[in-house]
């Protein structure tokens, strides 16, 4: 989390009166995750359940570097602007439920076996955030029904980028896949203020 030490943390303060915070993918290994998902994909392109690619993921709710990530920077937010409002945001799920195809061109190799472990893991890390933040007496939103029908693959317009690559087209995932675009953006911010109407009036 060196974005919060380097350009976050500075603007925080006895005098501030709302932080809002969305951390704790990027720390937890999730473009790493995604990478294990398709490449047990590549290797089991038959639909079904297959073997869970995020197994091996190093974010434990039994107190793992991901727990010591949030809460050491949950301590760094409360002790900076000790009079906010902190409220935590959670993670979307990133598939839509209902999209039964075994394909869709937005995740790639991601086969239905593959999306559905990705969608629990994402749900792990939703309760992880969500536990450690209400631990430090801050409020936490799910924005999980905010994006109904607007997950990747969904009925409406994508809240969410699908499989991006590196500049130039190079064979890399981009820090961008499987985050919010900007309708997420806003998608984001309508849950926040909706969960928050006594902050956001």
């Amino acid at each position: 989390m060196p974005e919060l030490k380097s350009r976050r943390l500075p603007a925080l303060g006895a005098d501030v009166a709302v932080v809002t915070v969305g951390i704790g993918g990027n720390d937890a290994g999730w473009i790493d995750v995604i990478k294990a998902c398709m490449i047990d994909a590549a290797a089991h392109p038959k639909p079904g359940p297959g073997r869970d690619a995020t197994a091996s993921w190093p974010m434990s709710s039994s107190g793992g570097c991901q727990s010591g990530r949030l809460r050491d920077a949950y301590t760094i937010i409360k002790r900076s602007a000790p009079q906010a409002k902190v409220i935590v945001v959670g993670c979307p799920a990133i598939f839509e439920d209902a999209y039964s195809s075994t394909f869709c061109a937005s995740v790639g190799l991601l086969t239905r076996g593959a999306r559905a472990d990705l969608r629990k893991a994402a749900e792990q890390l939703d309760g992880e955030i969500g536990a450690i933040a209400r631990d430090f007496g801050f409020r936490f939103v799910d924005p999980r029904r905010a994006f109904d029908d607007h997950r990747i693959c969904g009925p409406k317009e994508d809240w969410i980028h699908g499989v991006t690559f590196g500049r130039g087209g190079e064979p890399v995932l981009s820090a961008t896949t499987f985050h919010p675009n900007p309708s997420g953006q806003r998608g984001y911010a309508d849950a926040i203020a909706d969960a928050n109407r006594d902050v956001f009036r």
